[in-house]
């Protein structure tokens, strides 16, 4: 039995309800809303060089790999918008 609900995103499955450290948690939408390091970075007034990393360690913990042939971004954001459904339904909000 998984630990977490999983989250199908393109061939890779990734945990659905995983729960990321605030600073995580807002680069991660940020990314899932399409923007980039520089305009995250200006956005929560961090340096572009610790997006850089948050992104990578976010990847790390959802279990993105970095060979992956598809763009890790747009599986990071997929899985975000899928994650944010899944807690819809699971609050009753759907």
């Amino acid at each position: 039995m998984p630990r977490h609900p999983i989250v199908k995103v393109e061939s890779i499955i990734v945990p659905g309800d995983l729960r990321l450290i605030p600073s995580y948690e807002s680069v991660a939408k940020l990314v899932a809303q399409g923007m980039r390091n520089m305009a995250i970075a200006v956005n929560l007034a961090i340096t572009e060089k610790t997006v850089e990393k948050y992104v990578a360690d976010i990847y790390r913990e959802i279990g993105i790999p970095t060979n992956s042939q598809y763009d890790q971004r747009v599986i990071l954001a997929r899985w975000w918008w899928n994650r944010e459904t899944l807690r819809g339904v699971t609050n009753g909000a759907a």
